[in-house]
């Protein structure tokens, strides 16, 4: 979305980002938290208390292969774990570890939501990423996107950590 944003061919964009760009202004609605995540079948093998060194992985492939787990994942983890695939698309990636090919962080928003993954650990606070809801600071906002910007962060909010 932001880069629909830079090309003008959007008013509004949400934005999944630590720092957004600085020409691009707008409220942050909230945090993404990140943790692990398994499937019952796999873990009937692989028990959730073991390092996560010791567990299959369900990895990013080539084209996700700088995303912030991609380089958690090569910076944390034994350079001899076990990488059961790789993915390069979100679908893919829950599909893969709620299959029980291994185990993953995923958006805690979206895999708490699905009945076949159970998180193993608590959110990472590395992995974690803002939700912002943008717009180009050099466009003044016409009263649409004013609403938007006014009323769509509390329900982000509110969809993204229900305890909020």
């Amino acid at each position: 979305p932001a880069l629909l944003l830079n090309q003008r061919q959007a008013d509004i964009g949400i934005v999944v980002s630590d720092q957004p760009p600085e020409h691009l202004k707008g409220p942050r609605a909230g945090e993404l938290a990140r943790a692990p995540y398994a499937s019952a079948c796999y873990l009937e093998t692989w028990p959730a208390k073991l390092p996560l060194g010791q567990h299959r992985w369900v990895g990013w492939g080539r084209a996700m292969s700088r995303s912030l787990v991609s380089r958690w994942m090569h910076s944390n983890l034994p350079p001899y774990i076990e990488i059961a695939a790789r993915v390069n698309s979100w679908t893919a990636m829950r599909e893969a570890v709620a299959g029980g090919l291994g185990i993953s962080y995923l958006w805690c928003f979206l895999a708490d939501a699905e009945p076949r993954l159970q998180r193993i650990r608590p959110p990472n606070k590395e992995l974690s990423a803002g939700l912002w809801l943008l717009c180009p600071e050099d466009i003044p906002p016409n009263s649409r996107v004013q609403i938007c910007l006014q009323e769509l962060p509390p329900l982000l909010a509110q969809r993204i950590d229900p305890a909020e």
